[in-house]
């Protein structure tokens, strides 16, 4: 088995400077970020996977698809689930008011950045 990359280090996600959570396993790592007015938390979850799953956008639940409005919080959560190489980055965006899709693709890019350099780091 690989070995599970810490991406975050001592860095925050751009404008979330609040760690409030985190939680290592050996396959897997939980980051919970809060924004500088507290109304938004991104639950960030790195997964290793034996399987190369390349680099892609595996799942994507914007809080504006059709069939969420049964949900009178549906507005408020957004879920973007990618792929880099060996890794699965899960980011859960829980919003005070409604998600912002935007934010969530922002943190998505920040941490598979920093997943490749570690990867190229570590493979070079």
């Amino acid at each position: 088995m690989g070995r599970l990359l810490a991406p975050t280090g001592g860095h925050t996600v751009k404008g979330f400077p609040f760690k409030i959570e985190d939680v290592s396993g050996p396959t897997q790592r939980t980051l919970v970020y809060r924004s500088v007015d507290l109304s938004i938390e991104l639950h960030i979850r790195i997964s290793y996977s034996d399987f190369d799953l390349g680099e892609e956008e595996l799942c994507w639940n914007s809080p504006n698809t059709g069939s969420r409005s049964s949900s009178p919080f549906a507005t408020n959560v957004d879920l973007g689930i990618y792929s880099f190489r060996n890794y699965i980055v899960t980011i859960v965006q829980k919003a005070g008011t409604e998600a912002d899709p935007e934010i969530t693709r922002l943190a998505a890019v920040s941490v598979i950045e920093k997943l490749k350099g570690e990867y190229n780091a570590i493979n070079s």
